[in-house]
């Protein structure tokens, strides 16, 4: 992270490193804001956009190599609150 922000590729980075369910490594790096010198802390938010669904699938699929969920099994198996969802189906008057 260092080698980047020196680089001006990344203006800064929170790293936070679990292993087995600890906490083993948790930095922040460089700024947050260059316009006004802000210092990253650990508890900067970040704008990531449209990366919860990647974020999400690969979190599902380390459950899933690890025997804890299972691909074939509804949802509402470990999300109840989804049982007896509807899907909308649009219709058309032809008449019109």
């Amino acid at each position: 992270m260092k080698a980047h922000i020196d680089k001006g590729v990344i203006p800064g980075a929170v790293v936070l490193v679990a292993r087995k369910g600890k906490i083993v490594y948790f930095e922040s790096f460089g700024m947050r804001d260059l316009a006004i010198s802000s210092p990253m802390q650990k508890d900067t938010i970040f704008q990531i956009y449209s990366m919860t669904k990647p974020i999400t699938s690969v979190g599902l699929m380390m459950l899933h190599e690890k025997g804890r969920i299972f691909l074939g099994d509804p949802v509402s198996k470990y999300i109840p609150e989804l049982k007896g969802l509807e899907v909308g189906v649009e219709s058309s008057d032809p008449a019109t």
